[in-house]
């Protein structure tokens, strides 16, 4: 018996090892930047960690393994190969429809975009630059991570939803946070807000900018409803609620905030998403094993499976991922209720946004009050019409 359990298991090794050899090995190359800035701890005025971020390796290692059984299914064995960008990469390295995942900050990718061959399949799951769904476009350029746009779409509809209709918005001196107040004014005469004021907060300690660094008096009037701050960095925003003159409710970077995912997303699958997310952290070097899933992980994580759908259309061993990617059906379950699909006039996956608290998911925008013409989704971020981008 003990013979034949032997010569079984050399055969099954046999096999397994000339099935794996016969796999057609495709990468997902993950562009990322040496020593980038956007992985360094944000730390407070006191040396408080305010954030910390991590790259999406984790998240795209979690949808190959969850993704095995279709891709054995396809022949294929998908794997991460991470390149690293230092001030230069010769992109017609790569072979023709290879799969270029961009971990890079927005100047990089502004400068770099159209060096890029247009036989390359770009997708983006970092940056929610709006320029790159507005004017930057390119058909081979696509976005799974939501723009600034659908961010401050969803906050405006939220509020519409609520008739809390006068808003006071307080913002930060970075680009980063005037990016995200110019798209808060586009959404605000998009769905008839009406901003009242807007104040800059600064992070300086002189007496002679109180004005802009005392909660109370940064927040003083009575002509607004609520109160939208944009504090990328996040110091000063995480200690606005509850110290305002007056009861205001807070959004935007701080109080209710929207996010592509969240970790209390209680339907559609999403427990489930986020325990297996939880769970495993694939022994990467500086990964914390017990952690949620942020917006770039769920974004990196549904760029593998529109992959892996890309190649359920193909259904061929001659890849071309980018003609399966321009394919107007391709589509995928994105775990929040909505089937998640390209814009053909410039590449953004439709997705609905998740309006949250520190703990818990308080609605899923778009709000069915708001109509359109073919997809709800549509109403979030830039429109056809709203768009300078005409890609298919």
């Amino acid at each position: 018996m003990k013979f034949f359990c032997i010569i079984f298991s050399f055969i099954f090794l046999s096999f397994e090892n000339v099935y794996s050899k016969s796999l057609n090995k495709i990468d997902i190359n993950l562009i990322q930047l040496v020593n980038d800035p956007f992985y360094l701890d944000k730390k407070g005025y006191t040396g408080i960690l305010i954030d910390k971020k991590f790259p999406p390796n984790r998240a795209i290692k979690m949808a190959i393994k969850e993704n095995k059984f279709n891709l054995d299914m396809l022949g294929i064995d998908l794997r991460i190969k991470v390149i690293w960008y230092n001030n230069e990469l010769d992109f017609n390295d790569f072979k023709r429809d290879s799969i270029l995942l961009l971990d890079l900050p927005d100047p990089i990718i502004k400068e770099i975009i159209y060096k890029i061959p247009n036989n390359l399949l770009l997708i983006n799951a970092r940056s929610n630059d709006n320029d790159f769904r507005k004017d930057l476009c390119k058909e081979n350029f696509f976005h799974v991570i939501p723009s600034n746009k659908m961010y401050t779409d969803a906050i405006a509809q939220y509020l519409i939803e609520k008739n809390w209709k006068k808003v006071l918005v307080i913002h930060g001196p970075n680009e980063k946070d005037l990016a995200k107040y110019n798209s808060f004014f586009l959404s605000s005469r998009k769905f008839n807000l009406d901003i009242i004021e807007t104040r800059k907060f600064t992070l300086s300690k002189n007496p002679k900018d109180r004005k802009k660094n005392n909660y109370k008096l940064i927040s003083t009037g009575d002509k607004f409803n609520v109160i939208v701050i944009f504090d990328d960095f996040g110091e000063f925003s995480r200690k606005l609620p509850y110290s305002t003159l007056k009861p205001h409710l807070i959004f935007g970077d701080s109080g209710l905030s929207p996010k592509a995912w969240h970790w209390s997303w209680e339907r559609n699958g999403g427990p489930q998403l986020n325990k297996r997310f939880k769970r495993d952290n694939f022994e990467i070097k500086g990964e914390t094993k017990d952690r949620n899933m942020n917006d770039n992980d769920w974004a990196a994580w549904a760029s593998v499976k529109l992959i892996v759908e890309a190649l359920k259309v193909k259904n061929s061993k001659k890849i071309v991922f980018l003609d399966s990617f321009l394919d107007k059906n391709l589509s995928i379950d994105i775990y929040k209720g909505k089937t998640g699909s390209f814009r053909l006039w410039n590449n953004q996956l439709r997705q609905p946004i998740l309006m949250t608290t520190h703990n818990a998911v308080i609605m899923k925008m778009p709000s069915e009050k708001f109509m359109h013409k073919k997809i709800l989704e549509d109403t979030l971020g830039f429109d056809k019409n709203e768009s300078n981008c005409n890609i298919r």
